[in-house]
């Protein structure tokens, strides 16, 4: 599958067997902990104990300066019950705050969907109220609130993901159509909720004054489409109301030393063995606490640059190409609202099994076709695009 460098890692657990998947570098944790600074402190801090009480370093110590000093024994000794107190309060804690910042992460990943679903249901009552069975006069109309609407919802995510505006990506917009060039200097003077916000007004008034030159008696009441716009609005507010409000700081600073805490005694209480498995089992008690703690921090913000962020580029670029193909079609039927098509319409006669047989792929031969029926597929053209590569939507909204 080809995907752009940013985009969400897409798999099919048919093919990830238990040990290819367990031992899978790329896409994965084991990345993000081999990478962490603290990982690697409590390692060696583990080992170095390990080593001091396998080799007797510290009586040895103790002995040059008169001292009774043996790790594990007497002062030093730690009591694994003691230990356990900790470990199954930071366990509950740790446990905890990874499910929140997931399932703030599945609330994100609906919101920031409803906002695509809101914009394409006003697109789509905005064509039939303005456009109707004459889609020439209303077209115009139609396309500019598209084009006003798509640069709006580019501006919006670059605010999510805290991401101003560069001067390049202005000059991209430009070139691609999005904004015309007094528009993108007006909308310089504003801060970037304030653009998102303008743009939105614009939407506004342009589908004020596309219902008012409609001429479809079944255009109902300006206020319908004026709904649907609100409905996109309150979409991204949800989506601002879950970012601007994690969870507590403190109860991540709190958690935090919790876990140095608790990983800090493993450290000791696991280095009190002449077996080598005792450094084994801890390696793999830190990579399960720092894991699931970096996991817990990709899923709190998932606007970034993370193996486990939204791939917004994508999504926004895919949201374009299907608005555009719904608006652009060419399918020369629906232009007098398929009424050379009424005369030729016939009772539906699919018979049991035929449709199972086509979601199943396997259509048996002859099992639906009439014999008067003919299909010859036609020269598959482009889908209709805002932007001249297939990249260039992800560039704009990456950098």
């Amino acid at each position: 599958i080809a995907r752009h460098p940013m985009s969400a890692f897409i798999y099919d657990l048919s093919e990830h067997t238990i040990f290819k998947t367990a031992f899978r570098y790329r896409h994965t944790v084991w990345r993000a902990v081999l990478t962490a600074v603290s990982f690697w402190v409590f390692l060696v801090l583990h080992l170095t104990l390990w080593s001091c009480y396998h080799f007797k370093v510290v009586k040895r110590l103790g002995e040059q300066y008169g001292l009774d000093l043996e790790l594990n024994k007497g002062l030093l000794k730690v009591q694994w019950h003691d230990i356990g107190v900790i470990s199954a309060i930071t366990t509950f804690f740790e446990v905890f705050y990874t499910q929140q910042c997931y399932g703030r992460y599945q609330m994100l990943n609906s919101t920031v969907n409803q906002v695509f679903r809101c914009s394409h249901r006003f697109t789509f009552e905005f064509k039939q109220v303005v456009c109707g069975l004459k889609p020439v006069a209303g077209l115009p109309y139609l396309r500019l609130s598209t084009r006003l609407m798509q640069a709006q919802m580019v501006l919006y995510f670059l605010e999510l993901r805290n991401r101003g505006m560069k001067e390049s990506q202005w000059n991209q917009m430009c070139l691609m159509g999005v904004l015309k060039p007094q528009e993108i200097d007006f909308l310089l003077r504003y801060s970037g909720p304030q653009r998102v916000f303008l743009l939105l007004d614009w939407v506004g008034t342009v589908s004020v004054h596309a219902h008012d030159k409609s001429e479809l008696k079944t255009k109902g009441p300006i206020k319908g489409l004026l709904d649907r716009l609100m409905l996109l609005d309150e979409a991204q507010k949800q989506v601002m109301d879950i970012v601007r409000m994690p969870v507590p700081y403190q109860y991540f600073h709190m958690l935090n030393i919790m876990v140095i805490m608790n990983i800090t005694l493993w450290s000791y209480g696991m280095a009190m063995t002449e077996s080598i498995f005792g450094p084994v089992i801890f390696f793999f008690a830190l990579f399960i606490f720092i894991g699931m703690l970096e996991l817990a921090k990709m899923f709190s913000d998932p606007f970034g640059d993370d193996e486990v962020d939204f791939p917004i580029h994508m999504w926004l670029d895919k949201f374009v190409e299907n608005q555009l193909s719904f608006l652009e079609h060419d399918y020369v039927p629906a232009e007098d609202g398929f009424r050379a098509q009424l005369s030729t319409e016939e009772k539906l006669a699919w018979k049991p099994g035929q449709i199972a047989s086509i979601v199943n792929g396997e259509p048996e031969a002859g099992n639906g076709l009439r014999s008067n029926s003919t299909f010859t597929p036609q020269a598959q053209k482009g889908l209709y695009r805002l932007v001249p590569s297939e990249e260039a939507a992800a560039d704009l909204l990456l950098g």
